[in-house]
């Protein structure tokens, strides 16, 4: 079989399917607002908080330490509509190794830098599987 020929490239799922690459992660953030209201009730208090994501709320500032997490643009992705929000293809991505010691050792150290938080919106993983089926 090819596939296990090859599993440097294409990593076993189950039988007929394998996952071509890494994982990539992409965070929908938002900014932290002065304003946001919570009801009439409040109007007179200043309320911080993580609002929901919009044009307007959504976060593309470096952030983390010695700002290594940057925005970027994915003129090929696609957006993704959800019951919660509308979220574009862009944002904070980190694409993980295809090995797994050093994957897990990317996730600890996205842990450690704050990578996702109250801020974070959405995470979405998105990843490529191969079938020999097909």
């Amino acid at each position: 079989n090819m596939a296990l020929d090859l599993s440097s490239y294409y990593h076993p799922i189950d039988v007929p399917n394998r996952m071509v690459g890494g994982l990539r992660l992409r965070q929908a953030r938002v900014k932290y607002t002065d304003d946001c209201q919570v009801g009439p009730l409040f109007a007179s208090y200043t309320i911080r908080c993580y609002p929901a994501i919009g044009p307007e709320t959504e976060s593309q500032d470096v952030f983390g330490p010695e700002l290594k997490f940057q925005y970027q643009k994915d003129s090929t992705g696609t957006p993704y509509v959800g019951y919660l929000g509308s979220y574009s293809p862009d944002g904070y991505i980190e694409v993980l190794s295809t090995d797994v010691s050093t994957a897990n050792k990317q996730i600890d150290n996205l842990q450690k830098d704050d990578f996702s938080g109250p801020w974070t919106r959405a995470l979405f993983i998105d990843f490529i599987v191969w079938n020999s089926n097909f």
